[in-house]
């Protein structure tokens, strides 16, 4: 289902591929315009919370075969959208280990500290910053590569609260306004991404 869009809000969606292959995987954040008047400063700003050193897409924090392919980014002001892409590709650099594949995934909740179903939502992103040693055949993720994980999200949601941007979980009715997230939490158990080859 559709996740509306409302004026003052945008879509950031970022793409990651695996050894240059076709594989990809997005995912989608909604923020706050922060008073931006076109969607490249929000992809600008979005790319510097989440690359810097210590974040969870930062090259050093991405191990070597996966990068960060673009950056899109869809603004509503007043009704009308506004579009952005930047396909300035960012390559992890991280080596020393083999990085868990693409389709064993981080499955992230998001934080809205608002009771009730439609206040509730996860995403998932690849393990692109634990190395398969640190994930258990029952699909573990053990407490030093869980504690990476976090720590680089913790990092990047602070850069947020500290800049014009939020981030919010959005709804597929335009009737419920976006709820602002409260932080994400990153979860131990592992979720499948698995792709269908035609």
């Amino acid at each position: 289902m559709a996740t509306f869009l409302p004026s003052g809000y945008a879509r950031w969606v970022p793409t990651f591929t695996l050894d240059g292959s076709t594989k990809i995987f997005q995912t989608v954040f909604m923020v706050s315009n922060g008073g931006a008047a076109v969607p490249v400063t929000i992809d600008t700003n979005m790319r510097s919370y989440f690359t810097a050193a210590g974040r969870p897409f930062g090259v050093a924090s991405m191990y070597i075969g996966y990068t960060l392919a673009k950056t899109e980014c869809w603004m509503n002001v007043s009704d009308t959208e506004f579009y952005a892409l930047n396909e300035t590709p960012l390559v992890g650099t991280k080596a020393g280990s083999t990085g868990s594949p693409i389709n064993t995934s981080t499955l992230i909740r998001k934080n809205t500290g608002v009771a009730g179903r439609r206040y509730r939502g996860r995403f998932m992103l690849p393990n692109m910053t634990v190395p398969e040693a640190n994930i258990s055949q029952a699909g573990i993720i053990d407490s030093t590569g869980l504690s990476t994980i976090q720590g680089q999200w913790d990092a990047a949601i602070s850069a947020l609260d500290a800049g014009p941007h939020d981030l919010y979980l959005g709804h597929s009715s335009s009737e419920v306004a976006p709820t602002i997230y409260a932080g994400v939490s990153c979860l131990p158990k592992v979720g499948s991404m698995p792709h269908r080859i035609r």
